[in-house]
C-alpha cells in the first residue's frame, strides 16, 4: 500500500504547533466522534496542551506524517506502570488521507511500541459508538470490545 510506506510516527515537540492542528480541532467533521468537539481551540490553548503532554511521564505523544506533512496525532497515554496499561488515542486530521488505512496503521505502531516497552500489557481505547471507522480500526488490531459507559465503547488488548 503506497500510502502507508509514506507514514511516520515522530516524537512531538513544540514544532508541531500549528496553525493546521489547531484547525483540525475547529472542524466539526474531523472531530465529531471526540470529546474536543465541544471546545474551541487556539494556538494558545494547543501550546498548553502541548507543553502539558510533554512533561507528562504517563504520555507519549506523536505527530503522524505522511510524506513529510503533519496530517495527525497518536498518544500513548494514561500510563499506568502499577496496572501495566495504557490507553490509545488517535486524530487523522487531513480528511482527504481518512479511509486509506493509516489510522490501523498508527494502532498498529502503538501495539509494536507497547510490546517494545514491556512495561504495557494492556492497552485500553474508547471509540464513540456511531464511529464505525474507529471502530473498525481497533477490531482489525485485535481490540476486544470490554465495556460501554456513556456512549463510548471501550476496547481492550492484551499484549
Amino acid at each position: 500500500m503506497e500510502t502507508i510506506d509514506q507514514i511516520r510516527l515522530k516524537p512531538a515537540t513544540m514544532s508541531l504547533l500549528s496553525q493546521k492542528w489547531v484547525d483540525w480541532l475547529n472542524d466539526i467533521e474531523v472531530v465529531r466522534f471526540s470529546n474536543q468537539r465541544n471546545q474551541m481551540h487556539t494556538l494558545d490553548s494547543q501550546r498548553e496542551f502541548l507543553t502539558r503532554k510533554l512533561n507528562d511521564p504517563s504520555s507519549k505523544l506523536f505527530g503522524i506524517f505522511f510524506a513529510c506533512a503533519h496530517i495527525g496525532m497518536v498518544e500513548l497515554g494514561n500510563i499506568n506502570p502499577e496496572r501495566d496499561s495504557a490507553e490509545v488515542r488517535y486524530l487523522i486530521g487531513e480528511k482527504t488521507l481518512w479511509g486509506k488505512g493509516i489510522a490501523s496503521f498508527v494502532v498498529k505502531k502503538m501495539v509494536e511500541m507497547s510490546r517494545e516497552l514491556q512495561t504495557i500489557k494492556l492497552l485500553e481505547a474508547g471509540a464513540d459508538t456511531r464511529n464505525t471507522g474507529s471502530i473498525k480500526v481497533l477490531l482489525k488490531n485485535g481490540f476486544q470490545p470490554a465495556h460501554e459507559k456513556d456512549d463510548i465503547q471501550w476496547f481492550r488488548k492484551v499484549i
